[in-house]
């Protein structure tokens, strides 16, 4: 295991769940009150094919974390991210740093 990312990195949103207004969102994360992915402010170093307009991010060990979109992709609350870094939650473990 090692490290991807940190909080640092992730980029913040609106959840669209949360705000008045349509729908957005689609499909199975619909009406999520939570988000089930987060996405990074920059491309990660580890991206191998960031010439590409989309693909999926990968880990050098060929784990499959999430997806990228120059174009923009949204997130599970309805919120959109453009360009869309997309590491999901799911795929990825949390390891808390205790500074001090």
């Amino acid at each position: 295991r090692r490290v991807l990312f940190h909080d640092t990195d992730i980029a913040p949103h609106v959840s669209k769940a949360k705000t008045k207004g349509r729908k957005w969102h689609r499909g199975p994360g619909q009406g999520a009150s939570e988000c089930s992915s987060q996405f990074l402010t920059d491309p990660p170093e580890w991206l191998e094919d960031s010439e590409q307009a989309q693909g999926k991010l990968a880990c050098s060990c060929g784990a499959k974390l999430g997806a990228f979109s120059w174009h923009g992709l949204q997130c599970s609350c309805g919120a959109w991210s453009c360009p869309a870094f997309q590491v999901v939650l799911s795929r990825v473990d949390r390891h808390v740093l205790h500074v001090g």
